[in-house]
């Protein structure tokens, strides 16, 4: 894995930010996790939530979009 060319101080505020941009628009939430990801130097993220129907709703960062097709 190839290091980050940001420091950690600089992928955590970069995720902060992320999530404070997709909290008004849900479709920022993949790049979001992808934010979250990168700071602790992982492939992807996944956001589940129970609906009140009770089915499960996902979002997932981009590094994990094909694998949440299958």
């Amino acid at each position: 894995m190839l290091a980050s060319p940001f420091s950690s101080d600089d992928r955590l505020l970069r995720a902060v930010e992320a999530i404070y941009d997709a909290a008004p628009e849900p479709s920022r939430w993949p790049q979001a996790l992808g934010a979250i990801a990168d700071y602790f130097d992982d492939v992807g993220a996944i956001l589940i939530w129970h609906r009140t129907d009770g089915s499960f709703g996902t979002i997932v960062s981009e590094g994990l979009a094909e694998a949440q097709r299958d």
